[in-house]
């Protein structure tokens, strides 16, 4: 089986994330990317330092990206 996977952020590029526990959006630089495959879809975590860790779909190229999509 052969599995093929686009991400929307790359490693090393610099993204904001809003993080539900705390409950504000945080810059990160992203060192690692996982993914889970589901019966559903596909799920894309982004991680950077200091155990920031966040889902795709509350990733954003900008703050600006972020304010757009409210």
């Amino acid at each position: 089986m052969e599995i093929s996977i686009k991400t929307k952020f790359d490693l090393g590029q610099t993204i904001v994330a809003f993080v539900g526990s705390k409950n504000k959006l945080i810059p990160f630089v992203v060192t690692r990317i996982d993914f889970g495959i589901t019966k559903d879809g596909v799920d894309i975590w982004y991680h950077g330092d200091d155990n920031i860790m966040a889902m795709e779909c509350n990733c954003f190229s900008s703050k600006e990206e972020f304010i757009a999509q409210l």
